[in-house]
């Protein structure tokens, strides 16, 4: 009895080492063949202090970066592009130059009005001078007809004097004291000075006539004046329309701000008869931009007016 006991006990232990050394050498060779790298779905952890603060949510989004305020910039002139002075990115200040337009054909049409004003300025002086002229000669008119006037009165005068001397000789001739020549020569002197007065009347009226011509002459070169004038007023509005389809020529920024879009190639023809076509945008003020994205309505619900923000992109 004693002897199948011990051997029953002996088996036993032996079947406990070979179970263990079983489980060893499966550990062992779980470790040995295990893969290096780790699977896509496998978390990663790191370790650190628990402490409190803030939870960042992070919500990724599709959309577009728009600046507040745009300008487009255009061309109200049809011409070639011959120069073009702001790019992509490029920062420019109100009425700085961005491109320029074909213009030489503008130029001659403004060099051409300008000798027309300076004709019609010139035409304008001569009608002027024609004024002085007529001015002069009405007043020489004028003082022509005051001596006139006065040499009127004096033949009246002097032939009230041969009346009254012929009437003296005919009474004197009555009471045959006077003598026949003299009579004779008192009435001639009367017929003398009825003339001249007849000749005095004939030069006032004539002086009168050319009073009036000359009245109508300085009005005549008056109106003159007032239509030289007008076509002065009139040829400089033309010049100033050239002189603004010449400024035209000359693309302008209206703002101060940076240029986000260029949408013209140099050399290329703008056509500007239908509508005013856009050459640049421009931002006016980068430091404020408006975010378009497209939000789940998941992410929208947990976000509060006045809620601070941040935010990255991906640009170039």
């Amino acid at each position: 009895m004693t002897s199948h006991a011990g051997e029953g006990f002996s088996l036993r232990r032996v079947w406990v080492w070979l179970l263990g050394i079983l489980l060893i050498a499966g550990g062992a060779g779980f470790v040995l063949w295990k893969p290096t790298g780790g699977n896509a779905s496998d978390q990663a952890y790191r370790l650190g202090t628990v402490d409190r603060g803030p939870i960042t949510a992070s919500v990724r989004a599709t959309g577009t970066l728009n600046p507040v305020t745009t300008v487009l910039v255009g061309s109200q002139l049809s011409g070639q592009v011959v120069e073009i002075l702001a790019d992509y990115n490029t920062p420019v200040k109100e009425g700085q130059v961005v491109a320029r337009l074909y213009a030489e054909q503008i130029k001659s049409r403004r060099d051409a009005a300008l000798a027309d004003l300076a004709q019609a300025r010139a035409d304008l002086d001569t009608k002027r001078a024609q004024i002085d002229k007529a001015r002069s000669a009405l007043q020489r008119a004028e003082a022509q007809a005051a001596d006139l006037r006065a040499q009127r009165d004096r033949t009246q005068a002097q032939l009230e004097e041969a009346q009254r001397g012929s009437e003296r000789q005919t009474q004197l001739n009555t009471r045959a004291v006077g003598t026949q020549a003299a009579l004779e020569q008192a009435r001639t002197q009367v017929d003398i000075q009825t003339a001249n007065l007849a000749s005095s009347d004939a030069q006032i009226a004539s002086n009168q006539a050319e009073t009036l011509g000359l009245k109508a002459d300085l009005a005549l070169a008056e109106a003159n004046v007032k239509s030289a004038e007008a076509i002065i007023l009139q040829r400089q509005a033309k010049l100033r329309d050239i002189e603004i389809d010449l400024g035209r020529a000359e693309i302008k920024s209206p703002v101060d701000g940076v240029v986000v879009k260029r949408e013209v190639e140099l050399g290329q023809t703008v056509a500007a008869s239908l509508s005013s076509p856009t050459l640049f945008t421009i931002a006016q003020d980068l430091r404020e931009i408006d975010i378009y994205a497209n939000i789940d309505e998941a992410d929208v619900g947990r976000l509060q007016e006045g809620q601070k923000v941040s935010f990255t992109v991906n640009a170039y």
